[in-house]
């Protein structure tokens, strides 16, 4: 952790400090920094908190008391300007003057930028976590608002508009929902990606002109009918299950994913989507438990018999894989089939495989 009198400090200083902590901070979209009068106050509170963090979340600003606002307001305004790669930034202060600064700061409109006052180290420690879990920053402002640390918070968003996929169907929004979870669950990790259900007939009619269209950066369309807007392109969910369509999702989350996450999801979109239909044919297993297994039955028949299964009979083989061992405990399974005999004759290594795909 590095501290420094800013009060001491010209400019140029200013500009090596704050490429210093650029440099050795990790990566993560929300910083804080703390503004306190007096020559150390600031420091002292970051100093501490950043140790029992153990990371360099927070910068200080150290106010002296013969300082003008003016002057701090300047200060915060080179700071802002110095960060990259930065989506929100949590300014604390202490008191007075301070509290009013981001009237006389110049803003950052890529920025969500967020103020509490009356500062003190449990709540500066509380928000470090809260950012280094990664929180959302409306969700850190909310959990402040709803402990008791005395303190009000003004709220600055961003301009710039959220990355968005839209997910559609003309049954209705049930199902976009259906898909927008589906996408969801399916992701390996937390992505700075927003998917919205959306209904079908008001984009179709609207358009371009949807205010979707204006609150979002709408980067694809996923559902099961194309709404033909012609500045947007749309991606058939079945593509995506199919897993015809993961080189658009690779430049989607362009430096979100790698290529193994990548792969990761378009697995898990198969596997979540399967999971789906096995709802509507369990009658007393539990689908997310019996999925367990049944993966694991698939990977030995990949393994033995057929690396190259296609998602179609992937899908195929979770249904009715689950469904039999449902029939088999509730003792209703199938008890006689058309040549059984020809085919054991025919093909017993198939068998064996299958047999040994299906031993655990």
């Amino acid at each position: 952790s590095l501290n420094v009198d800013f009060g001491i400090l010209g400019k140029l200083d200013f500009y090596i400090y704050l490429r210093i902590m650029r440099n050795s901070r990790k990566s993560i979209d929300t910083i804080g920094i703390v503004l306190a009068h007096g020559y150390s106050t600031a420091s002292s509170i970051t100093t501490t908190a950043n140790y029992m963090l153990g990371s360099h979340v927070f910068d200080a600003i150290d106010m002296p008391m013969d300082m003008q606002a003016v002057d701090i307001a300047e200060r915060v305004t080179n700071y802002i300007a110095a960060l990259e790669n930065v989506s929100n930034l949590v300014i604390m202060v202490d008191m007075g003057s301070l509290e009013e600064i981001h009237n006389n700061i110049i803003l950052n409109e890529q920025m969500n930028i967020v103020l509490f006052n009356n500062v003190t180290m449990k709540l500066v420690l509380d928000v470090g976590m809260m950012i280094l879990q990664d929180q959302s920053i409306r969700n850190i402002i909310q959990k402040v608002d709803t402990h008791d640390y005395h303190n009000k918070h003004v709220y600055i968003e961003s301009k710039k508009k959220s990355r968005a996929i839209l997910t559609v169907c003309p049954t209705g929004i049930n199902t976009a929902d259906k898909f927008r979870q589906l996408l969801l669950d399916s992701l390996p990790k937390k992505v700075e990606i927003e998917i919205i259900s959306c209904e079908f007939e008001e984009i179709n009619e609207l358009k371009n002109q949807s205010k979707l269209f204006d609150k979002y950066d709408v980067q694809y369309i996923v559902g099961t009918v194309n709404p033909q807007i012609p500045e947007y392109e749309f991606i058939p969910i079945e593509e995506l299950i199919e897993r015809q369509n993961l080189d658009k999702i690779k430049v989607l989350f362009d430096k979100q994913l790698n290529v193994e996450e990548i792969e990761i999801f378009g697995h898990n979109i198969l596997r979540n989507f399967s999971l789906q239909n096995l709802l509507e044919y369990l009658t007393i297993l539990n689908p997310e438990k019996i999925v367990i297994y049944t993966e694991e039955i698939i990977q030995e028949i990949k393994e033995e018999i057929e690396p190259d299964l296609g998602s179609s009979k992937i899908v195929g083989l979770y249904i009715h894989i689950s469904c039999l061992i449902e029939r088999l405990i509730t003792d209703k399974y199938i008890t006689k089939y058309d040549n059984i005999k020809e085919f054991q004759k025919n093909y017993p290594d198939f068998i064996d495989k299958v047999k040994h795909s299906f031993a655990n």
